[in-house]
């Protein structure tokens, strides 16, 4: 299975290469749409497996600087370096807990302001079309009573649009090429099994297209840690069934790929929606 995933990736990369460099966005839909129906179902499901805020302030007033920001995020300082041309930020969860040991990723607690420089550090991680920005972590992370990490969250639908989706929105605005969920519960499902969340919210109302990638393990974790599936091939399933993820990052176990087959053998009906998956990787 693994040599049919790597088959796959090959198969995409000497097609990506032999692509003239300004080629219009209809044909590129085509090719792709072209590369995907040629893919196995092995093939398929093969590929669903921040920055120093101090350094953007203004000097007497200590206001983030949206000019810095977009500054900055041209820079591409690791990932140009690298030649990796997938960023994992901006993070845009609202800075709202002291408590909480991730606010010093956040650009703040004002929703504005956060989607101002949504705005801002999309355009310029993807301003030379060498590099992906990544939304994170939709939705509703920040808002632990507790500080924890991981802790789930109530939330009503008012504080959740009007509050913690502002700047998700901003990004998806400004041409954000992809997302990543978040570890929590909010209301008491997974975000990486919240259909309301990540299909409803994300796709339809949102009009997002871009990949959606789970945070670290997040599938897995519907049995590990969210106990809300009885298996780790159920927790697959649900993740594929309720919700539109694209990418399970799991660096160190390809068994999402077994699972996920064996579910479309199940019920083939979902062939199309890994294929969407597919196609948006």
């Amino acid at each position: 299975m693994l040599k049919s995933w790597l088959a796959a990736v090959v198969c995409v990369g000497l097609a990506a290469s032999a692509f003239p460099v300004a080629v219009a966005a209809d044909d590129l839909d085509a090719r792709a749409d072209a590369i995907i129906a040629s893919f196995t179902v092995d093939q398929l499901v093969g590929q669903m497996n921040q920055i120093a805020i101090s350094s953007l302030l203004e000097t007497k007033t200590n206001n983030l600087n949206e000019t810095a920001v977009r500054q900055f995020a041209k820079l591409k300082v690791g990932s140009y370096l690298t030649s990796i041309p997938w960023v994992f930020g901006p993070m845009l969860e609202i800075a709202q807990n002291p408590l909480w040991a991730r606010n010093y990723e956040s650009f703040g607690e004002d929703p504005y302001l956060v989607s101002v420089m949504a705005d801002a550090i999309v355009r310029g991680l993807q301003s030379n079309k060498n590099t992906a920005a990544c939304m994170k972590h939709f939705v509703g992370y920040s808002k632990t009573q507790t500080g924890h990490d991981k802790d789930g969250v109530t939330v009503s639908d008012f504080d959740l649009l009007n509050y913690y989706l502002p700047p998700f929105l901003a990004a998806t605005k400004a041409g954000v090429l992809s997302a990543m969920e978040n570890y929590i519960s909010v209301n008491g499902v997974p975000t990486v099994a919240n259909k309301k969340l990540m299909t409803d919210l994300l796709r339809h109302d949102m009009g997002f297209e871009g990949l959606m990638v789970t945070d670290y393990a997040e599938v897995n974790n519907l049995f590990t840690f969210h106990r809300i599936a009885k298996t780790r091939a159920q927790a697959v399933e649900l993740s594929i069934a309720r919700t539109t993820v694209d990418m399970s990052m799991v660096a160190n176990n390809a068994s999402f790929v077994g699972y996920a087959k064996a579910f479309l053998e199940k019920k083939p009906e979902y062939l199309e929606r890994v294929r969407a998956s597919a196609r948006r990787i």
